[in-house]
This record gives structure tokens, sequence and C-alpha cells, in this order.
């Protein structure tokens, strides 16, 4: 999914200058009552995405490597 959107950006502009990758979901309540469903949503999009993000986006932000 990073891929493309990388690619697109690095035709159209050539690197970018910054990078914000702001997401992240909580599901409220208990601890205990957390579901692995939920556990599972918030991991992706909190973290998963963010190390997708990331590593899609510094080739970007950093051509020499």
């Amino acid at each position: 999914m990073i891929a493309p959107l990388a690619s697109s950006l690095r035709r159209q502009y050539g690197r970018i200058d910054i990078l914000v990758n702001n997401s992240g979901v909580y599901e409220f309540g208990p601890p205990e009552t957390v579901t692995e469903a939920q556990f599972y949503k918030m991991f992706d999009i909190s973290v998963l995405c963010l190390l997708l993000g990331h590593a899609g986006g510094c080739g970007l932000a950093f051509p020499w490597r």
C-alpha cells in the first residue's frame, strides 16, 4: 500500500522533506475487556502503520540511502 504512494511521490516531487505519520486508535475500557480483534486493530493502526509508513517514505526523505 505504501510503495505505490512512495513511487507516485518520487515521480511527482523527487523527494519529500517532511513525513508526519499521525495515526492511532484506542479501545476505551478496562484492559481486561479488550478482545484480541480490538488489540490487533489498535496495534495495526498505531504501530504497524507507523513502521510501514516510515519504511516506505524514508527512501524519499533520504534518497542517498
